[in-house]
């Protein structure tokens, strides 16, 4: 299977670049300007200008508004059949990153999934929600706590609050399956892990550094 991978910081930016991975994503338009290959997340509630060449794209507007781009689709756009996949190809994405929703049983019953260049979660936090300008929480990152843990809150300079589910995805031991369907890209997305836990899931997913 053919790895991308989401970064949050330079520090993982760094650690991810040593290792066989196709794509790297960022949702720091700061680190994408500074690595012209990093594919940069757009964002669902803000209006963005002069954006980066290569794009991580997360709603159809922006398809339309980039299109001279290099585009690939996240997850975020719920892609759970074939004539969204031909819709967004046609359109000019050069991948598509499938719904997080989407079971084994469901991927089986994809028509022709082998035939499309279809990227799933491997691993990762998804958002589970997202405030636009909250009045009170300044920029930082925080922790949520509720009756069924701890669930990571990211702020940004705009005072836009996204919140993450208290558990990744895991679906590494699903990986050969994946495979056998004809899945040939997975994507893993970091948040706050250490360069040691990005090393760990890096290894349980057969990643190899460059030579």
């Amino acid at each position: 299977m053919i790895f991308s991978v989401l970064v949050r910081c330079e520090r993982q930016y760094e650690v991810v670049s040593r290792y066989e991975i196709q794509n790297i994503y960022s949702d720091s338009l700061e680190l994408c300007l500074h690595h012209p290959e990093v594919y940069y997340l757009t964002s669902r509630v803000k209006e963005e200008e002069n954006l980066p060449s290569c794009l991580l794209v997360q709603d159809f507007g922006t398809i339309y508004k980039e299109k001279e781009k290099n585009m690939i689709s996240n997850y975020t756009l719920n892609v759970a059949n074939s004539c969204t996949c031909d819709l967004l190809l046609k359109l000019g994405v050069q991948k598509i990153g499938l719904s997080v929703e989407m079971n084994l049983t469901e991927l089986q019953c994809f028509p022709n999934i082998s035939t499309y260049p279809v990227e799933v979660l491997i691993y990762g936090r998804v958002e589970n929600m997202l405030l636009k300008r909250h009045p009170e929480m300044m920029e930082g990152t925080y922790e949520l706590e509720s009756v069924n843990g701890k669930y990571p809150v990211i702020v940004d300079k705009d005072r836009t609050v996204h919140i993450y589910h208290r558990k990744p995805i895991d679906r590494v031991s699903e990986i050969e399956e994946l495979k056998t369907l004809g899945i040939r890209y997975g994507r893993i997305d970091f948040l706050d892990e250490s360069e040691e836990e990005i090393k760990e899931i890096f290894k349980k997913c057969h990643i190899p550094q460059k030579v």
